[in-house]
């Protein structure tokens, strides 16, 4: 995305939102100084599960399941999933290269998407919604629409639009699938900015109050059980797994709410005033840190005189306007 330029159009998508309340500085690092940001083995997996998914998916809505046999849609959606992991693993290394999790391998990495789409298709799922059928997730939710885009100009805002793309929209709201290390708490559900953002733009789009946004959430197990139960490779064993169906819902004051709060942050960007955090528990992780901490590799060049320097330019400055230092 190039440097912004008043009256210039742009868009914040759900991603950019949540980078903007979690760093401002980030957000100008990737989005207007164009810094590129290594992937990592969980966007990557997480990416080519949601291709398998789709692949069924549209067979669902195109009503042509009858079509397959077990075997034939495991084996489409494998094939699909597979191809995807395939381009975004090139994509990627194209780019800025990928960031492996500590020890993880490719073939690690594609194993485990491999077991997390067979989640989907066999594990039953929990769910925190009373009277919900126990059943594998892709039992769950008739899609009216799937891998749906949306533009939208934010109200109030000058040529700002919100832009992004529903994993499956229903009659009820939005359903969206993600992988994640364990089950959100109903309290990280409530806060998340995606059900927000897309109760928001769905309403824009259509005029139709749809506050309910669900996850289908496929949890992968934490690594110590890699290591008990296969040495290297993830768990081939479907019990080692979660599938959940996991709610939530925003009031019309909560959407309102969160419309200002997206005002506020393109205020941000419009006038320039991300700051760096000067340290926070995730910058040794950040993607962008080699452009932003000296002490995490950050660029260089400056020298001690450099900074004298600058005391000397204000020095003068001061002296200049007449104002001098207390004796």
């Amino acid at each position: 995305m190039p440097a912004y330029i008043k009256g210039q159009e742009r868009y914040l998508s759900n991603s950019q939102v949540e980078l903007l309340l979690e760093c401002t500085w980030k957000h100008k690092l990737k989005y207007i100084d164009d810094i590129k940001e290594p992937a990592n083995e969980h966007l990557i997996i997480g990416g080519a599960i949601h291709k398998g998914v789709e692949i069924y998916r549209e067979a669902q809505l195109r009503g042509t399941l009858g079509e397959w046999t077990e075997t034939q849609r495991n084996q489409a959606c494998l094939d699909a999933m597979n191809n995807e992991f395939d381009e975004l693993v090139a994509k990627a290394e194209g780019e800025a290269g990928i960031r492996w999790g500590r020890g993880v391998t490719i073939d690690q990495a594609r194993s485990l998407a491999k077991q997390l789409l067979s989640v989907y298709f066999y594990r039953e799922a929990e769910s925190d919604i009373r009277g919900q059928s126990k059943v594998p997730l892709f039992m769950l939710d008739e899609p009216l629409s799937i891998e749906e885009e949306f533009y939208l100009p934010i109200p109030g805002t000058d040529n700002w639009f919100m832009k992004g793309r529903y994993d499956m929209r229903t009659a009820t709201g939005m359903v969206d699938l993600k992988t994640a290390k364990q089950k959100y708490s109903q309290k990280e559900m409530d806060k998340k900015t995606q059900p927000s953002f897309y109760i928001l733009s769905q309403l824009g789009k259509t005029g139709q109050w749809l506050p309910e946004f669900r996850y289908h959430l496929l949890v992968k197990p934490h690594r110590s059980t890699w290591e008990a139960s296969s040495g290297t490779m993830p768990p081939t064993n479907l019990s080692a797994y979660r599938a959940c169906v996991q709610r939530t819902t925003r009031s019309a004051d909560e959407i309102m709410w969160f419309l200002r709060t997206l005002r506020q942050q393109i205020s941000v960007i419009e006038t320039g005033t991300q700051f760096p955090r000067q340290s926070a528990e995730w910058c040794e992780y950040c993607g962008v840190a080699s452009a932003c901490k000296p002490w995490l590799g950050g660029r260089g060049g400056q020298t001690a005189e450099s900074v004298v320097d600058l005391f000397r330019e204000a020095s003068t400055s001061h002296e200049s306007a007449g104002q001098h230092p207390a004796g």
